[in-house]
């Protein structure tokens, strides 16, 4: 179950990141840049997870 929320928070960053870059172009910028680090702050915890549990030795 934890796992499936670490995926399924991993999706939502890289949603946002894709809603933060297309609304970049509008007029707040502020925002969307605020949005934009947050998520990819998200994205690296997420690849570190993975490598964290790609990483594990069975025991």
């Amino acid at each position: 179950m934890k796992l499936t929320l670490r995926i399924v928070s991993f999706l939502c960053a890289i949603a946002a990141t894709v809603l933060a870059v297309t609304y970049f172009n509008g007029n707040d910028r502020v925002a969307a840049a605020t949005v934009l680090l947050l998520a990819l702050h998200l994205i690296s915890r997420g690849i570190a997870e993975w490598i964290n549990l790609l990483t594990q030795d069975d025991k």
